[in-house]
C-alpha cells in the first residue's frame, strides 16, 4: 500500500533538544536550583500529567513539593522552553503539499496549549493529538489506534517519525511504518527510501 500519510512526534523532531532539559535549564538559571534535581523531578512525575490524570498544578505541586519554584513562574516557563528547528518545519510544509501530515505528542496541558497557538506549528497540520486529550501515551498501542481512527487510514499507509526508538516500538507492532529521528539530512534520505516523494 502507498505511503499518503506521514506523523510527526513534537519534542526532538520539530524541536531542537530535550524539552525537560531546557524547561529544567531554564529554571534553574533563573531561580537558581539545582539543574540535575530539577531534571530528576520533571522525569520522575511526568507520565500522569502527560496521560492528562492531572494539571499543571498538580504536576508542579509534585515536583516541588516546597515550593521552591512559585507555580506562576513555572507555568510561565512552559512556554518558553521550546525551540523548532526550522529545517524540520520546512520539511513538514513540503510535505503537506503532497501527504496528510499529522502531529502526535506526548504532552503536557501547559505546553499543548502553547503548541496549539503556535501558528508555525499548526499550519503544517491536518490535525494534531496529544497524549494529555487523549489520555494515553505512545507507549500504548491505544494511542496510536485512536490516531489511525480519527484521520481514516490503515497503519501501513503511515509513516511515523520520532527521536526515541522506544516510541517506534508500538506503531510498528501495528503495521506503521517508523522512522527514527537523527536530523534532517538523514530524515529526508529515510523518508525517500520508503518511497516518499520530498
Amino acid at each position: 500500500m502507498e505511503i499518503s500519510t506521514v506523523i510527526f512526534d513534537f519534542g526532538g523532531v520539530l524541536t531542537t533538544g530535550s524539552f525537560f532539559h531546557l524547561l529544567a535549564k531554564n529554571l534553574s538559571d533563573k531561580f537558581e536550583v539545582n539543574l540535575e534535581e530539577i531534571k530528576k523531578r520533571l522525569y520522575a512525575n511526568e507520565k500522569a500529567y502527560a496521560r492528562g490524570e492531572e494539571t499543571t498544578e498538580d504536576f508542579w505541586k509534585k515536583c516541588f513539593p516546597e515550593a521552591e519554584i512559585a507555580y506562576k513562574d513555572f507555568a510561565g516557563e512552559f512556554a518558553l522552553s521550546y525551540e523548532l528547528n526550522p529545517v524540520v518545519l520546512n520539511i513538514a510544509g513540503n510535505l503537506k503539499k503532497n501527504y496528510h501530515t499529522f502531529l502526535h505528542t506526548d504532552n503536557f496541558e501547559a505546553l499543548a496549549s502553547e503548541i496549539k497557538k503556535d501558528s508555525r506549528v499548526t499550519g503544517l497540520f491536518e490535525n494534531m493529538f496529544f497524549s494529555n486529550e487523549m489520555g494515553t501515551l505512545k507507549e500504548e498501542e491505544s494511542s496510536f489506534r485512536h490516531v489511525l481512527e480519527k484521520i481514516g487510514k490503515k497503519g501501513e499507509e503511515c509513516i511515523f517519525i520520532d527521536d526515541k526508538e522506544k516510541n517506534l516500538i508500538t506503531p510498528a507492532k501495528i503495521g506503521i511504518h517508523t522512522l527514527l529521528f537523527k536530523g534532517p539530512e538523514q530524515l529526508l534520505i529515510d523518508l525517500r527510501k520508503l518511497g516518499v516523494k520530498i
